[in-house]
C-alpha cells in the first residue's frame, strides 16, 4: 500500500517508511483452518496456526498435536500507464507457511493448573509475491530527471565521472547517468549545466523532449517473512488459559525493477560522441534490492471462558528488534546507433530496525459442538518504528529516515471475522473475512497531514476433515484484494503514473496428527 509520496520507483535510496512498513506488516498464514476462518483466533486458540496470534491458544486443547502446511500462492496484477489499457501479469510460488508441534502435559488435577503445554511452531506472517509491467508514450524522461538531479546538486563533471566510493550514495544515480551517457553537459543553457540526450537544448530554461519516446516500467517482488516461536502455555481450571512466546523472525525479500525508454524515431535525437554524429536509440536503468534479516520479540496472551460458550482473548507483542542486511545494485545501459554507454554500482549495508508493538483483542461464541463465530481486532502503530546503526551508538545518520517514518506512517487497524460449522462431527465448513486500514499518511497542498482512504480486503473459505482417530486434514482458499498502488518511476510532477491493482490467491492444505 505504498503512498504516492513514497513510491519513487528506481530512485529509492536508503532506509525509510517503505521498508519499515514492508517488514512490519503481518499477513498471517498459519494452518488451513486458521486461514479459512480469517485468522480470527485471538479468543479461540486450539490450533497451531493460532499460537503466533495469541500464545494462550496452545493450552486450549487437552492433547498434543503436529501439523505441516504446504501452500500455493498466485499473484495477479493489472497495471496501467497514465490511465492507459491495463497490462496483466501473474506469478505462482510454492510455500510452506506452517510446520510445528505442541506437547500437552496433563497434571491430572481436578482444579487449578490442569495442563502445561510446550510448543515449537513456524508460521508465515508475510509472503511477498508481486510482478507487474506497464508501458506507454512518455511525456518526460527518466534521463532528464537524472540530469536535473546532477544540476541541482551542483556536481562537477569530474565528480560525476569519478569513483563512486568517493561520492555520497545520494548522488550515485546522476553519477551513473553521467557515466553511461544519459546525462551530458549542456552548452548555451543558463543555469543548467546538464541535459539528457532525450531533451531539447532550447536555451530558454525549458527542456522538452526532442521527439516521441515510449516508456516501460516493471517491478517484481518475492520473499517471505517467517515467525518461529517457542511457546509455553497453562490451562487453569479449563476457564483461563495463559501463554507466552519467545518469537524469532526470519525474512528474505528481493525486488527487481527497471525503467526503459525507447526513441520512436532515433533521428529526432541527434548527439555528438567523440566528435562523430550519432543518434540516441534507447536506455534501460535497472535496480535490484535484496534484504535478509532476523529479529526477536516476546508475546503474551490470555483466553478466558467466563461462561460456557463465551470466550474472550487478548495478547500483546513487544517491539521486535531486527538486524537487517541490504544489498542494492544499479545498472545503467544507454544505447546509440553507433555506440553504447554502461555503468553499474552496488551498495551493501547493515542496520537495526525496531518494529512496532502489536495489540490483539478477540471475542468468540461457540455453539456447543456444532460451530462457532469469532471476531478479532489488531492495532499497530507503525510511526513508532525506528532505525539504528548496526554498530555503535551514534544513530544520527538515521534522523532523516526516522523523521520520514514518523511523518508518513501511523496507526493501522485490522479486523478479522471467522466462522465454522460442523455438518457432521467429522466434517466442517469454514469462512473468514479480513479488513485492514491504510497506515500511510500524506500531506495536502496546505501541509495538513491526512490518511488516504485505502483498505485491503481478504475473503476465505475452507473445509476440514477429522477422523475418529488422530488424523485430520484441512483445506482453505483465500483471496486478498489490495487497494490501488500508485507507482512513480521518478519523483517529478510529469513522471508517468502507474496504477497497479493486485490480488493474491492462496491455496492452503494442512495435514495434522493429534496424540
Amino acid at each position: 500500500m505504498a503512498c504516492a509520496l513514497l513510491a519513487a520507483g528506481v530512485t529509492a535510496w536508503g532506509q525509510g517508511a517503505n521498508e519499515a512498513l514492508l517488514f512490519g506488516e503481518n499477513n498471517y498464514y498459519g494452518t488451513a483452518r486458521t486461514v479459512a476462518m480469517g485468522n480470527a483466533f485471538t479468543a479461540l486458540g486450539g490450533d497451531l496456526g493460532s499460537v503466533g496470534i495469541n500464545p494462550a491458544g496452545s493450552a486450549v486443547n487437552n492433547w498434543s498435536q503436529f501439523t505441516i502446511t504446504p501452500a500455493l500462492s498466485i499473484s495477479g496484477s493489472s497495471a496501467s500507464f497514465n490511465d492507459g489499457s491495463p497490462y496483466k501479469t501473474s506469478e505462482t510460488r510454492v510455500n510452506l507457511p506452517n510446520v510445528g508441534g505442541i506437547l500437552n502435559f496433563n497434571t491430572h488435577r481436578t482444579s487449578g493448573l490442569k495442563a502445561v503445554t510446550f510448543g515449537f511452531v513456524m508460521n508465515a506472517t508475510g509472503i511477498w509475491n508481486k510482478d507487474f509491467t506497464a508501458a506507454g508514450k512518455g511525456t518526460s524522461s527518466y534521463m532528464g530527471y537524472l540530469a536535473d538531479a546532477a544540476t541541482r546538486a551542483n556536481l562537477s563533471a569530474a565528480t560525476l565521472n569519478g569513483n563512486l566510493s568517493d561520492l555520497s550514495t545520494a548522488y550515485w544515480l546522476p553519477a551513473l547517468g553521467y557515466q553511461s551517457g544519459m546525462v551530458n553537459e549542456a552548452t548555451g543553457v543558463a543555469g543548467a549545466p546538464y541535459i539528457s540526450p532525450a531533451q531539447l537544448n532550447s536555451g530558454s530554461g525549458n527542456y522538452p523532449l526532442r521527439g516521441e519516446i515510449n516508456q516501460q516500467y516493471g517491478q517484481q517482488m518475492i520473499g517471505r517473512k517467517q515467525d518461529m516461536v517457542f511457546n509455553l502455555g497453562f490451562n487453569i481450571a479449563n476457564r483461563v488459559f495463559i501463554g507466552a512466546n519467545l518469537g524469532m523472525i526470519f525474512l528474505s525479500n528481493r525486488m527487481n525493477e527497471y525503467i526503459r525508454e525507447t526513441a520512436l524515431n532515433p533521428e529526432e535525437f541527434p548527439v555528438t560522441i567523440q566528435g562523430e554524429s550519432d543518434s540516441w536509440t534507447d536506455m534501460k536503468f535497472s535496480y535490484e534490492y535484496n534484504a535478509s534479516g532476523s529479529g526477536v520479540y516476546g508475546k503474551f496472551g490470555i483466553i478466558a471462558v467466563p461462561v460456557d460458550g463465551l470466550r474472550i482473548g487478548a495478547a500483546i507483542q513487544t517491539p521486535t528488534a531486527m538486524n537487517i542486511q541490504e544489498y542494492r545494485w544499479y545498472d545503467a545501459l544507454n544505447n546509440f546507433k553507433g555506440a553504447e554507454g554502461k555503468a553499474s554500482a552496488d551498495y551493501e549495508y547493515r542496520y537495526r530496525l525496531r518494529l512496532p508493538a502489536r495489540y490483539n483483542f478477540g471475542i468468540a461464541w461457540t455453539l456447543g459442538q456444532k460451530g462457532l463465530v469469532s471476531f478479532d481486532y489488531e492495532l499497530t502503530d507503525f510511526s513508532t518504528a525506528r532505525y539504528r546503526e548496526a554498530r555503535g551508538n551514534d544513530h544520527s545518520g538515521f534522523d532523516g529516515s526516522n523523521a520520514e517514518v514518523t511523518d508518513y506512517l501511523g496507526m493501522a487497524h485490522y479486523f478479522r471475522l471467522g466462522a465454522e460449522y460442523k455438518i457432521i462431527p467429522q466434517f466442517a465448513i469454514r469462512a473468514g473475512y479480513n479488513l485492514g486500514s491504510n497506515p500511510n499518511r500524506e500531506y495536502d497542498e496546505n501541509g495538513i497531514r491526512f490518511t488516504p482512504s485505502a483498505w485491503w480486503h481478504t475473503g476465505s473459505l475452507g473445509i476440514g476433515y477429522s477422523s475418529s482417530g488422530s488424523f485430520f486434514c484441512d483445506f482453505a482458499l483465500r483471496c486478498k484484494i489490495n487497494p490501488t498502488d500508485w507507482n512513480y518511476p521518478y519523483p517529478t510532477a510529469d513522471a508517468p503514473e502507474i496504477a497497479v491493482n493486485n490480488r493474491l490467491w492462496d491455496a492452503v492444505l494442512t495435514f495434522g496428527l493429534r496424540f
